[in-house]
């Protein structure tokens, strides 16, 4: 009889962590850069999706997609800090 060879795992979905054990080692200037980066990333979200609610519904949503080019910037700001 042959022998099979072991095969590898392959795990095609893992656990990812944002925050890891280097966040400890960040200074508080890089902490609110991080925190303002997800708040800021969270609203270009809700700028993307602003088409599917009507401004008649929840007005301020519309407000937030005004603000969209200026999101983006500062978005693309935060990824050259990174």
């Amino acid at each position: 009889m042959k022998a099979y060879p072991k095969l590898k795992k392959i795990f095609y979905l893992m656990r990812v962590k944002i925050f890891n054990s280097n966040w400890r080692k960040l200074s508080l200037f890089s902490k609110i850069i991080a925190y303002l980066t997800l708040f800021s990333n969270l609203l270009l979200i809700l700028c993307y999706f602003n088409y599917l609610i009507p401004p008649s519904n929840f007005w301020i949503y519309s407000i937030i997609g005004l603000g969209y080019p200026f999101i983006l910037i500062i978005n693309v700001i935060f990824f050259v800090y990174w």
